[in-house]
């Protein structure tokens, strides 16, 4: 019996992605950034993405089932007043007109990556984000393969654009909303936010509730809601990201303001559906400061959010749903989770890229890989990190990194110098999961695995490793599993036996304005343009000659 493929895509204006199911199992999932090189694949087709995915598959585009969009474009379309032209639509996605292609709504799909992708029966879900179609936040019961809608907040009191609204006015831009959430921990939250609670979850000061409002009609709303308070805020105006330090009181007032919206969302939420495990997903749903207080929230059990949970993740949705739509189910899972180790494996052309590199050079076994890289990253040298298969997300997790020792706070100002990023903004640690508790006062539980969820570090271990802890005493952990990355597990571990500091530094194998690096000589270029001391390519440990 021949197996049957399945294709999801994401076609939105950002985070262009495919993704591939095998028999309803996730085999892949592909950012079309990291085939394109330009960071989050603004307007481009996932056309790139899907022909990889089928490539590592080892099939063609005729093999495929059905095609399953993470959006529904004729609805889409209807809302900004224009009509769905298919054809233009399957030849900007190279899909050919005996393949069916499949819509889903953006929610439904963002619902199905997550509650599918979380090992449980049932869960509360909850979506929030920029827009879908003509929503901005859902909220599901989901049990088996039902979703069941249970309140919907449209464009006017979208939360994901209330918070890109808010980093634009300081001068960041609406994509730097990882750079303004950084920018909170450095302010107080004193000062008054449109963001009012409700009995069903939150809503926006002066947003009115009215059916059938134009997509120009929903961003003026919003607009009419946020801009009073924002220009009564010090300093008074919108920035131009030069005096972007003047305004970490107005980012801290923001960044409370939306976890006062999600946690008032969750109470109502789990108080609808009775199920206290929570899935999140949608673009706000990377915000790591709100995550790690969410996961601790009174009506929470646990919290799951997915390492693809901004909308590349509706690649893998909306396939999921269509096989369902076609009576397959089962996913592919990690330890009850799908896992974020998606993405492509270039193994077979490390050896040539590593053995031809203008470098000097040795390939290692793992026990002498392991020993030099820790003596490597104790002497402060920095190390671009590349292992196996690319993790899938914003966030590297030990397969596309640059480690680094966290000892010494002038590595953040050093490393970030290496990277083309702001000073001031934070670096992340690793630490082996059986160190969690020892190391971090609260527990954000499978938010770590994804690095999706921040956390006080014990006042003791603060010192230990001052370079990855923030301004405010926390740090977004990545907690590393044996089974998950063995041989980055063991690097941590020697590392911490050498030192007694139980972390290394961990952050994107990137520079700024770049993807994370995906194939190996996306690793070598980047390394020779930057400052980077050391390359480990799988089991080639690569320095300059010079």
């Amino acid at each position: 019996m021949s197996s049957t493929y399945i294709v999801g895509i994401n076609t939105g204006s950002h985070d262009a992605s495919a993704a591939l199911l095998k028999d309803g199992k996730i085999i892949s999932l592909v950012e079309q950034e990291r085939i394109s090189r330009r960071k989050r694949a603004v307007n481009e087709s996932p056309r790139d993405a899907m022909m990889t995915c089928l490539k590592d598959a080892g099939i063609a585009l005729s093999d495929v089932s059905c095609v399953a969009v993470g959006w529904d474009m004729p609805k889409y379309f209807a809302l900004e007043g224009r009509g769905f032209p298919l054809d233009v639509f399957r030849k900007r996605i190279g899909v050919p007109e005996e393949i069916p292609i499949r819509f889903y709504g953006h929610h439904l799909a963002h619902a199905a990556s997550a509650f599918w992708t979380s090992g449980w029966d049932r869960a509360t879900v909850i979506i929030t984000d920029g827009r879908g179609e003509d929503a901005a936040t859902t909220t599901y019961y989901a049990e088996a393969d039902d979703f069941k809608q249970l309140a919907q907040w449209d464009l006017a009191e979208s939360l994901g654009r209330y918070y890109s609204k808010a980093s634009s006015w300081t001068g960041l831009g609406p994509t730097d909303v990882g750079k303004f959430m950084g920018l909170a921990a450095y302010g107080a939250p004193a000062m008054a936010m449109p963001i009012e609670v409700t009995s069903d979850g939150y809503r926006l000061a002066g947003a009115e509730r009215v059916p059938n409002r134009t997509m120009p009609e929903l961003r003026e709303a919003l607009n009419r809601s946020v801009t009073p308070y924002f220009s009564a805020c010090f300093p008074y105006g919108e920035g131009d990201g030069v005096e972007i330090m003047a305004y970490a009181d107005f980012a801290a007032s923001v960044q409370s303001s939306l976890e006062t919206a999600l946690s008032s969302l969750f109470s109502a939420a789990v108080s609808a559906t009775g199920c206290a495990n929570v899935v999140l997903a949608g673009g706000v749903a990377m915000n790591c400061s709100a995550n790690g207080k969410l996961a601790r929230h009174p009506s929470v059990e646990e919290l799951y959010v997915p390492p693809f949970a901004y909308d590349c993740g509706v690649a893998a949705g909306a396939a999921l749903l269509a096989a369902k739509d076609g009576g397959m189910a089962g996913m592919s899972t990690v330890n009850g989770r799908v896992g974020a180790y998606l993405g492509r494996d270039y193994s077979g052309q490390v050896a040539e890229v590593a053995e031809t590199a203008p470098l000097a050079g040795q390939r290692l076994s793992d026990s002498d890989l392991v020993d030099c890289v820790a003596e490597h990253l104790t002497a402060g040298r920095l190390v671009g990190w590349y292992q196996g298969r690319a993790e899938v997300g914003q966030r590297a997790l030990g397969a596309r990194s640059i480690l680094a020792d966290p000892r010494h706070r002038a590595m953040v100002g050093r490393l970030n110098q290496v990277k083309g990023r702001e000073l001031w903004r934070p670096l992340a640690p690793s630490v082996l999961a059986e160190d969690r508790d020892r190391v971090f006062a609260h527990d954000v539980g499978d938010l770590g695995h994804y690095m999706l969820g921040a956390t006080l570090v014990r006042d003791g271990v603060r010192p230990l490793m001052p370079a990855t802890v923030h301004v405010d005493g926390t740090a977004r952990p990545q907690f590393v599993r044996r089974e998950w990355t063995p041989r980055y597990y063991e690097v941590i571990e020697a590392f911490r036996d050498r030192t007694g500091t139980p972390a290394v530094l961990n952050t994107s194998f990137n520079l700024a304005g770049e993807p994370i690096v995906s194939s190996p000589e996306d690793a070598l270029s980047t390394f020779m343009r930057s400052e980077l001391d050391v390359l480990v390519l799988d089991d080639h440990v690569l320095e300059r000659t010079g």
